[in-house]
């Protein structure tokens, strides 16, 4: 083998490492860790803001909002983020809806506590969720989502 054939063979080498490396360490686009999720808060009749509204966002744009005869329901469809939460979805709808969203952290039992949503506040009812119609059996901040999971807060 000559000079050039054992350095053009060593730095082929080289680039097939290099590319390899890119693709086994670098997270594709559509991989592990990234979703899309619909997030969909129920206020029920907490009678803090004017009940009937159905208010849709979708990628983050508003999408519509129309009157319902019913409850006020916020939908938030297509919420993407890297290894999202149920917290962390609710935080997204948030900062999407121009809405706040009060929680407080505890170390026992570990985990967030959700104390309000868009200024409704726990009192003879309190926000609880659910994923994929499940009640939530942890903190929300401990929850992790898959692509097309189905996030409901709801005040009850």
């Amino acid at each position: 083998m000559t000079q050039l054939n054992r350095k053009l063979a060593v730095f082929s080498l080289a680039l097939l490492v290099i590319l390899l490396s890119g693709y086994y360490f670098y997270p594709q686009e559509s991989g592990e860790g990234r979703s899309s999720v619909t997030l969909i808060i129920r206020f029920g009749d907490s009678g803090k803001l004017r009940a009937g509204n159905i208010t849709v966002w979708e990628d983050g744009h508003l999408l519509s909002s129309e009157e319902s005869g019913d409850n006020t329901t916020f939908e938030f469809r297509k919420l993407k983020g890297e290894n999202q939460t149920v917290f962390s979805a609710l935080l997204s709808a948030s900062e999407c809806g121009n809405f706040s969203v009060e929680y407080s952290q505890h170390s026992f039992p570990k985990g967030v506590f959700v104390e309000s949503i868009a200024g409704v506040e726990n009192g003879e009812k309190n926000w609880q969720y659910y994923l994929n119609k499940e009640y939530g059996s942890r903190a929300s901040d401990d929850m992790q989502v898959k692509d097309n999971d189905i996030i409901e807060w709801v005040y009850e």
